[in-house]
């Protein structure tokens, strides 16, 4: 019911949908499984291909938008679809339980999928009371959301493995040598939404790999932008999603949301627990705990991934709609000069010691290679503590290119 048909030439990730469905028929003491991963990733895709390849064991697909505040409208909507009445005597909505009461009872005697799809941090509070438990119920989630209670099963959606992408990107690519797919997949950081928007731009407007890669590093933002040509609905949500999520960082969160811009013009790979005291204290944060909050918060809305190492990532993606959203509040040099003046003080305590400068050092060279003139004007009076910085962590190249 209402499950929008698959293009043909997406990606398939096969061996995550035998994991879903091996999920749904060795698990059935619990009531759902959820999809988790950061946005553009296929968790929707991975969701409408289920449906595709199910079809013949559910008899009913229950499709429902659960993002950004639609979940009690997309109810309703179904209630409706089903010719149930939504409103009381008075013209007002029921109350949303007896609609979702409805929308269960209906469906109770046939086996039935419900897929809530997009369940923001909200939604999820409430999402008990939406999810069926007749027998015949079966629930597929997907969310960007990564806290979930032990009464669900868990897959993570992440991005390609690099075999994954050069398979992806060689089907659907002519006539471009294997080197260069590699460059490309790699610089898009193996992100399915990236690598598909990637494709298509190259097959409508018939660019070589190389010369697509040189337009996205000079204009990412347009060359990503979905309205420049056609695309299928999941992936136009997957900027927006993240949009979305900082919107309401910013009126909820805002210490949150500060230190994600800041985290958007620093070494996506590099970033230490260290480094984001740092740069919170810097906010004037101090408190230890709420900063260990913060970054709980953000790998739960996957905007942090956090490693064995306790190294944290940002992807490139993520850092990229962040830049695209601070140009469209012109705020972009307002986190650029906080960065830089935390890099002052950094740099004003510079140690002839090997490990002096760990946290901070990858996103200071960062930062000088993506924003040089700004850079420049702002450490030309201090170049000696940043040779010593450099020279003491054997980073000889980088001291050459900075310096000179």
């Amino acid at each position: 019911m209402d499950v929008q048909p698959l293009s043909e030439n997406l990606f398939s990730r096969e061996k995550l949908l035998r994991e879903v469905q091996n999920c749904f028929l060795q698990n059935a003491n619990k009531f759902a499984l959820v999809l988790y991963g950061m946005s553009g990733v296929g968790k929707t895709h991975i969701a409408r291909k289920y449906c595709e390849i199910s079809y013949n064991f559910y008899k009913n697909f229950v499709w429902i938008d659960a993002a950004f505040g639609m979940l009690q409208t997309s109810m309703r909507n179904q209630c409706q679809i089903l010719g149930f009445e939504v409103h009381d005597s008075r013209g007002e909505y029921l109350n949303i339980k007896v609609i979702i009461e409805k929308i269960h009872n209906y469906y109770k005697d046939e086996k039935t999928l419900y897929i809530f799809d997009n369940v923001d941090d909200e939604s999820v509070k409430n999402l008990t009371m939406y999810i069926s438990r007749k027998p015949n119920s079966f629930t597929l989630i997907t969310s960007q959301w990564r806290t979930w209670s032990n009464n669900v099963n868990k897959i993570l959606v992440d991005v390609f493995s690099s075999e994954e992408a050069f398979a992806y990107v060689k089907n659907n690519i002519n006539g471009n040598r294997d080197e260069n797919i590699k460059n490309l997949i790699k610089e898009l950081g193996y992100h399915p939404f990236a690598i598909t928007q990637a494709i298509k731009y190259i097959n409508i407007h018939k660019i070589s790999v190389e010369k697509y890669i040189d337009r996205y590093r000079s204009k990412p933002s347009e060359i990503l932008d979905n309205n420049n040509f056609p695309t299928e609905e999941e992936s136009k949500s997957a900027l927006k999603a993240i949009n979305l999520v900082l919107i309401k960082l910013e009126k909820t969160k805002p210490f949150l949301f500060k230190i994600l811009n800041c985290l958007s013009h620093c070494d996506s790979q590099n970033i230490s627990k260290q480094f984001i005291i740092q740069i919170s204290n810097h906010l004037e944060i101090n408190d230890e705990f709420l900063i260990d909050e913060a970054i709980g918060l953000l790998m739960s809305y996957s905007l942090l991934n956090c490693f064995e190492d306790k190294k944290y990532s940002i992807h490139e993606l993520t850092q990229l709609t962040i830049r695209c959203f601070q140009k469209r509040n012109s705020s972009t040099n307002t986190y650029l000069d906080l960065i830089e003046n935390y890099f002052k003080v950094e740099m004003n305590e510079v140690k002839d010691h090997s490990d002096y400068g760990n946290h901070f050092v990858f996103h200071f060279i960062y930062m000088f290679r993506n924003n040089g003139k700004k850079i420049s004007k702002t450490f030309h009076n201090i170049t000696s503590s940043i040779r010593i910085l450099l020279i003491c962590k054997g980073l000889f190249e980088e001291a050459i290119e900075i310096l000179k």
